[in-house]
């Protein structure tokens, strides 16, 4: 709403949008319905990526280069204090064995 020349009386804006009401229950289904198709779709795609990627895992280790390539990417994502963890287990299950 505009106010007139004279600025006491509201008049319509006449050419101006009208104010936006909100979706219509069949527009928020097909909005909703829409997201899920694209989440499936994004699901579909990083599966089929995983699937690809340990194909090609796979297929380029043998039974030794398996488990080299296992205990690289292991000891890669370890930090010091996890290393001390396991050290510290380690140590006990000696420990233990030496005692019996």
């Amino acid at each position: 709403m505009a106010i007139n020349q004279n600025g006491i009386t509201p008049v319509a804006n006449q050419g101006a949008e009208p104010e936006w009401e909100g979706y219509t229950l069949e527009q928020l289904r097909f909005q909703r319905a829409l997201a899920l198709i694209k989440l499936e779709n994004e699901k579909a795609k990083l599966t089929q990526k995983a699937n690809n990627q340990l194909a090609q895992f796979k297929s380029q280790t043998t039974a030794k280069g398996l488990t080299g390539n296992i205990i690289k990417l292991v000891s890669g994502r370890l930090k010091w204090v996890d290393y001390a963890l396991i050290a510290f287990n380690v140590a006990k299950f000696v420990t233990r064995l030496r005692r019996k």
